[in-house]
This record gives structure tokens, C-alpha cells and sequence, in this order.
């Protein structure tokens, strides 16, 4: 999706984008298609006020390509009360207001992989 000006003759759409974050469009495809992007988490409970998290980014690009600025959130449950974390590559953050970890990479290589480990501490519930 592109946004032209509206002296360029060009086949795109245009909109002004709201302010804050919106959903632009939906779409379904029939055919396979290769995400740029593999993400494989694995999760382990241990005890009821602890959470192990490991998330595997791997990319499925052409070695000479470059991903930048790639975005990846954990959601964490709501009675998260602490996180630790610890990332191979880039930058992570648990946001309690979003309920999520936050991973950020500036730049990745095409056919790497990396991964994010997380300690998630829990408030115990009557459950």
C-alpha cells in the first residue's frame, strides 16, 4: 500500500492515517507463500508464579538480504509481576502497560536466527 500525492498519476490508494495505531486492510491469499520470518516459542510453567519463555527468530530470506527495524511481541499473561530478559541480538523490554515484551532488532541477515529467553515471575491467584 502506497500513499501518493495528488499530482502524481499513479495506481495506488490514498488515506490520511488517523492518529495513533489502525488497521489498514485485510487480505487472504490462496496460494503458499514464505514468510520472511520464523518465529518458534516454547513455554514452560515452573511452579504457579513462574513462567521460562525462549523465542526463536529465524529468517527465511537470501543471505544477502537485510531485515531492519524487525519488531517482535510476546504477550505476557496479566498477573505478570516481573520479567528477565536476555537477547542474543537487539534490544527487549517488558511494557506492563501493553502486557507484552517488546523485542527489537535493528538488522538481521537473511538465513540467521536469534533468540530471546525470558523469566516471567507471577502474581499467585486463587485459581
Amino acid at each position: 500500500m502506497q500513499v501518493w500525492n495528488k499530482r502524481q498519476d499513479h495506481h495506488g490508494e490514498q488515506f490520511i492515517p488517523p492518529d495513533g495505531e489502525f488497521e489498514l486492510m485485510r487480505y487472504r491469499i490462496t496460494k503458499d507463500i514464505s514468510f520472511p520470518f520464523r518465529i518458534i516459542p516454547l513455554v514452560r510453567e515452573v511452579g504457579r508464579t513462574k513462567m521460562e519463555v525462549k523465542v526463536v527468530l529465524k529468517s527465511n530470506f537470501k543471505p544477502s538480504l537485510i531485515g531492519q527495524k524487525i519488531e517482535v511481541r510476546i504477550p505476557t499473561p496479566l498477573n505478570t509481576s516481573g520479567v528477565q530478559l536476555i537477547c542474543m541480538k537487539g534490544k527487549a523490554k517488558y511494557k506492563a502497560s501493553e502486557n507484552a515484551i517488546v523485542w527489537k532488532i535493528k538488522r538481521m541477515a537473511g538465513m540467521k536466527e536469534t533468540q530471546l529467553s525470558a523469566e516471567i515471575e507471577l502474581l499467585q491467584t486463587d485459581a
